[in-house]
């Protein structure tokens, strides 16, 4: 050998060793072999030209003689994270199962929208993260003798029918020519190639062009097979190769791109009737091993997929070869597809994908079926047993409306909401009616229709799911939620013991607004999460299949969390509100109501949620357990924020109730802790030299006060509300001045006080102002609010009046004893009774004179105190005037309590202890 030959060998051996060698493994078949082939000499080709420094090199697995067997050996080393194999092939029955085990493809890079098309969508929508890019895409087309159809004048048969009648004609015709020859054949073997054949021919069956596949049990897929069985048993079984490879038949079905001798002329499979086919689609992939970490191997593994996946590649190199390329620039161009024959046949073909993305195991699922069918092609098995199988493998269950268990349902439901509406109706009857003064009739509707629609939330999961429901479901669930549990926030807000508050009043004023804003969020809430809407998925447990509503864009899930917080708050604020409104008696019965509703929604919340997110059961448990909890929440809340007022104790008609709080009422009750309630006060008002700023309370002290003192609070704030709402309607030439005290603690009516409620209401006029020692002052106050009442038909008197007396026992009754004076002690309360219990006002006393023992004052002494501005205190810490008061109102104040003699004994007092406060009152 000349020393030439030595350096180009020599010179190779370097370039080669340079090079970096990324390993390629496959599966060589008839199909694909020389596809593979082309594509590893056309690289190495590129990548020398370009001084990429890369060599494929081709790969086997040994033993692995079936695409089974490769598909098996595959999985096995991926899911063990072999690095043999830089650059793995793989059909496309393996295309969703390995898609996990290869590297992440950047879209741009690697053009993968333009092969995310017809052809392959529900493969790429089943992947998660693309990894994968097609080589070629194949489909089946029937193989017909054009020398046999010629010789005996016969056209190509577009249906079954035709083709078993021609195939038979011609057997019969060259047996006579003592020529054996074969009518139709197609692989119907105990493999994947066997399961596309038969599950083509299903599909050739349907009805019409656009249905999908039938159903397995339907009476299409019976005739079929019992067809389809005929023709096995005359030559459907015998290897469709043998056919290819010699001429000898008629017929043959396989797939558009395998070598064959002979005049073959390929046609669109035949099907039930004209114009009905079925071609399935086949293919393979490519991905590179994501468990490799050399980064050098990375890049340059990379740089082999970018240029497969080229438009230049699939046009020049692919297409010519005679394979499809799966690149939507190549077959939605006519002026390259209409080059190609295959790409002309693939527009005409009634395409089918086999059912990949519904199965965990497709390779598993597609063994069990055809394996069931062959059973019965074989007279293994009736057909009966064979489509049973199939069924439990390939049927989508739900509940079916028929079925005896939804009509039960459907039926407790339909009386249950008759029922809660006939309720409804009887609630407003004249007998019932002061029992649901909360809301009026509309609002009440309203509430009951919420949760009606909460109930007929499980209704949706009836029968067969579809995007419409997912949709709809979410819908239901909130606006029923909103409906029912806004207006019972919006209640306890008018409720707040701070009634003068802006956003109290503003409910209050504004209750059909504050609803239709709080429903209006809801409906944006909704609206927005119908942009990435909830959407069917196929769920498969065990061998039972089942459709379930699934959200699984960011987007949507953000929205869903967003409607969810919603309801969150609403919930938390009013379980804050019942808290603080607790112990105000005037809402007692509704806050009782209030807390089981809470605590029905909390429970059943929490169980819904738990179902929605635990695994629980099969399809069947999973919708009766939601259709359950939303039922049971609508008729528990019925019942107890609804029904339950029925039973309550609140029978007062309304005419009652305005006359007792038109008048004023006392009773003994436990003194409250004047320690924590001033601390609330002194929070709410300037101290009373006015010098200091107002203290400051942390929220869980804020909280408890408002708890522990929601009544008094409540009393209070409706005093400054009624004030400021009265300022407006003063007349410059007699402003009113309305100095009222508010006591420590709230006096309320006891039973046995309503028989001299009744008898010893005494109103007092605008002129009568007193100023009485806080020790000999009975604290009586309306049993409810203490609310200004105007007009009242009870007192007949054309200025407002509000029921106060202050007064000594004695005056009225001389029997009674010093020591049971109200004076006595600051728990003891004075009710007036007897004959002068009937006296409405001071002009009625026409020769009384109130004198206090032991002192030249008496209370007829003191002239009406006109002043002109108002004044309001509302705490014994605030009884200063504020900074609007009037001078004139400052000076007559000091004026009338300067009148008194222990004036100024008391007020050294009041700088001591705080417990001898001078209040100045004027009773309208």
């Amino acid at each position: 050998m000349s020393a030439f030959t030595y350096c180009i060998i020599l010179l190779f051996l370097l370039v080669y060793c340079k090079s970096t060698n990324i390993n390629l493994v496959y599966y060589p078949n008839d199909s694909n072999e020389k596809y593979i082939e082309n594509l590893i000499s056309e690289f190495n080709e590129y990548s020398e030209k370009n001084k990429l420094d890369i060599t494929i090199v081709d790969n086997f697995y040994e033993g692995a003689d079936t695409p089974e067997k490769y598909s098996e050996t595959v999985d096995y080393n991926l899911k063990r994270k072999k690095k043999t194999y830089d650059l793995i092939v793989i059909d496309m029955a393996d295309a969703i199962g390995f898609s996990n085990h290869f590297k992440e493809l950047d879209k741009t890079r690697f053009h993968i929208d333009k092969y995310n098309n017809k052809l392959l969508k529900d493969i790429y929508d089943a992947i998660k993260n693309p990894s994968i890019i097609p080589l070629y895409v194949e489909y089946s087309m029937l193989y017909s003798n054009k020398d046999l159809l010629d010789k005996y004048e016969k056209q190509i048969p577009s249906i079954w029918e035709e083709v078993a009648f021609v195939a038979e004609e011609i057997i019969i015709k060259e047996l006579n020519d003592k020529n054996e020859i074969i009518g139709y054949t197609s692989d119907m073997s105990d493999t994947e190639e066997g399961f596309i054949s038969i599950y083509e021919y299903l599909y050739s069956h349907r009805n019409n062009t656009n249905d999908k596949f039938p159903d397995i049990s339907s009476p299409e897929v019976k005739d079929a097979m019992i067809k389809l069985k005929k023709e096995y048993e005359k030559g459907f079984k015998y290897n469709f190769k043998y056919c290819l490879e010699t001429a000898n038949c008629v017929f043959v079905k396989t797939w558009n791109n395998v070598k064959h001798i002979g005049n073959f002329t390929l046609s669109n499979p035949p099907g039930k009737k004209e114009g009905l086919s079925g071609s399935c689609i086949n293919g393979y992939f490519i991905g590179m091993n994501k468990y490799i970490e050399d980064e050098d191997r990375i890049e340059k593994s990379f740089k082999v997929l970018e240029h497969i996946s080229t438009f230049e590649y699939q046009k020049d190199i692919v297409m010519p070869m005679g394979y499809q390329s799966a690149s939507s620039e190549i077959f939605n161009n006519d002026s390259i597809c209409d080059e190609f024959i295959q790409c002309r046949n693939l527009k005409n073909i009634q395409l089918l994908m086999r059912p990949f993305q519904f199965f965990d195991n497709y390779r598993k699922y597609s063994e069990r079926y055809r394996r069931s069918l062959l059973n019965y092609l074989e007279d293994k098995s009736d057909l009966y047993e064979s489509l049973s199988e199939i069924e439990k493998l390939t049927r989508v269950y739900f509940q079916q409306t028929s079925s005896l268990l939804n009509k039960v349902l459907i039926t407790i439901t339909v009386i249950t909401v008759i029922t809660m509406m006939v309720i409804y109706c009887l609630a407003f009857t004249k007998k019932h009616r002061q029992k649901f003064r909360l809301f009026n009739p509309f609002y009440w509707f309203i509430y009951i229709f919420g949760l009606i629609v909460t109930m007929v939330y499980g209704f949706s999961g009836m029968g067969e799911i579809t995007d419409f429901k997912c949709q709809i479901r979410p819908v239901l669930f909130s606006l029923g939620f909103t409906l029912s549990n806004t207006l019972l926030l919006i209640r306890l807000i008018i409720n707040f013991p701070e009634s003068e508050r802006r956003f109290v009043r503003f409910c209050e004023n504004h209750f059909g607004t504050c609803f239709l804003i709080s429903f209006g969020i809801d409906i944006i809430i909704n609206l927005l999460i119908l942009i990435k809407p909830f959407q069917v998925e196929l769920i498969r447990d065990g061998d039972i299949m089942y459709n379930k509503c699934s959200l699984k864009d960011p987007l949507g899930l953000l929205f869903i969390a967003i409607m969810f917080l919603y309801k969150i708050i609403i919930i938390i604020m009013i379980a804050i509100l019942i808290f603080i409104e607790w112990n105000m008696k005037e809402f007692q019965h509704d806050i009782h109501y209030a807390i089981g509703t809470l605590l029905i929604i909390f429970i059943i919340y929490f169980l819904f949620g738990v179902s929605q997110s635990v695994d629980i059961g099969s399809y069947q448990e999973k919708f009766l357990i939601s259709f359950l909890i939303t039922f049971i929440y609508g008729i528990a809340c019925f019942l107890v924020y609804f029904a339950a007022r029925f039973f309550s104790s609140g029978s007062e008609n309304e005419d009652e109730v305005n006359l007792k709080k038109a008048k004023f009422t006392a009773g003994s009750q436990k003194v409250l802790n004047s320690t924590a309630y001033d601390k609330y006060s002194s929070n709410m008002s300037i101290n009373q030299d006015g010098t200091q700023p107002p203290k400051k309370m942390s929220l869980p002290e804020r909280l408890m006060s408002l708890h522990n003192f929601g009544e008094e609070i409540r009393k209070s704030s409706d005093i400054i509300k009624n004030s400021n709402t009265s300022l407006s309607n003063v007349n410059n030439s007699g402003s009113l001045i309305n100095l009222k005290r508010y006591s420590r603690s709230s006096i309320n009516l006891s039973n046995s006080h309503n028989n001299s409620l009744d008898e010893g209401g005494i109103g007092r006029r605008a002129s009568q102002i007193c100023a009485i020692p806080e020790n000999q002052i009975a604290d009586i106050y309306n049993s409810n609010t203490d609310r200004i009442l105007e007009g009242s038909n009870a007192l007949q008197s054309e200025e407002p009046i509000i029921n106060r007396s202050r007064t000594r026992s004695e005056n009225f009754i001389p029997s009674m004893t010093r020591i049971s004076r109200v004076s006595s002690t600051s728990s003891k309360k004075f009710i007036p009774t007897g004959q002068l219990g009937h006296i409405k006002s001071y002009d009625n006393f026409s020769n009384g004179r109130f004198s206090r023992k032991g002192s030249n004052i008496s209370f007829s002494n003191i002239k009406p105190l006109n002043a002109e501005s108002y004044t309001n205190i509302s705490s014994r810490k605030s009884s200063v005037a504020t900074s609007n008061y009037n001078k004139s109102t400052d000076t007559a104040s000091k004026a009338l309590l300067s009148s008194y003699p222990n004036y100024n004994n008391n007020n050294n007092n009041n700088n001591n202890n705080n417990n001898n406060k001078i209040y100045l009152m004027m009773l309208i």
